[in-house]
């Protein structure tokens, strides 16, 4: 970030990535954390119905319950 101040880096990942204990400069000031949860089942149920739910729940589990992976057909 500090040799590149004309871009903006996004860095996202799962929480079992944590870095900060090797990471030996801070970044106060200069990053910002968002936290995004998945979609809840009763989320999920405004969407579609309990029985297409069921049909693809473990789909859903093991992908993932964000956004984008609920709107894609594929």
């Amino acid at each position: 970030v500090d040799n590149f101040p004309q871009i903006q880096i996004i860095a996202s990942g799962f929480s079992s990535f944590d870095p900060s204990g090797r990471i030996k400069e801070p970044l106060t000031g200069r990053k910002s954390e968002f936290l995004l949860y998945p979609f809840s089942l009763k989320e999920l149920l405004s969407v579609d119905s309990q029985q297409e739910i069921k049909r693809i729940l473990e789909y859903l589990i093991l992908y993932g319950m964000y956004p984008e992976i609920i709107e894609t057909n594929d």
